[in-house]
């Protein structure tokens, strides 16, 4: 479905996309995968260029902050490699 939110050129289906993936994420690892996979969606050029895909990136990301520590959220945002607590 984040491909689909990605690429779709209908606003629709994109946002009936990013809905559905907004309802079934539950775990860290899902969530730290929808900010991975979507941050690039929050440039200028995409701002400027696709609101559409700008905007629902933006609401899916922010609900991803608020379901994740800290931590969590800045591990998949900034590329970092994840190590498991000792």
């Amino acid at each position: 479905m984040l491909e689909i939110i990605r690429t779709t050129e209908d606003e629709d289906t994109r946002r009936l996309a990013a809905w559905s993936v907004g309802k079934i994420l539950t775990t860290p690892e899902e969530y730290a995968g929808v900010v991975s996979a979507l941050k690039d969606c929050l440039s200028d050029e995409v701002y400027e260029n696709n609101f559409d895909l700008f905007k629902a990136s933006y609401k899916l990301i922010c609900n991803c902050a608020e379901n994740l520590p800290y931590p969590e959220f800045y591990q998949p945002w900034h590329n970092l490699p994840t190590t498991p607590h000792p």
